[in-house]
């Protein structure tokens, strides 16, 4: 019996806690979304087969966020972090590591 795929937009609780509200192609994450955990973290951005890929927002618990570019499910790209005290860094990350501040 072949298994019907979701195609749609939806929300999809787990039982710890993580929300997912957003499109899904073929039972995966895929397109734009957002991706709550319980601990307060978020990202609100893109997705291609249940990774981070695109431009999207992460908000890590503690108030500190990037909001950039992605790629399969990593920092990648130009990106800026933002940082208690009102301070804003630009950067260029590559597979989610620090390249360079560019200010």
């Amino acid at each position: 019996m072949k298994e019907k795929f979701l195609n749609l937009k939806g929300v999809y609780s787990w039982a710890d806690g993580r929300k997912y509200e957003g499109q899904w192609l073929n039972g995966h994450m895929h397109g734009k979304g957002r991706y709550e955990w319980q601990d307060g973290r978020k990202y609100e951005g893109e997705y291609f087969e249940n990774q981070k890929h695109g431009y999207g927002a992460y908000t890590w618990s503690n108030g500190v966020s990037y909001e950039g570019f992605w790629a399969e499910g990593a920092q990648h790209g130009k990106g800026k972090f933002y940082l208690p005290g009102g301070i804003v860094k630009v950067g260029m990350r590559k597979n989610g590591e620090r390249v360079k501040w560019l200010d």
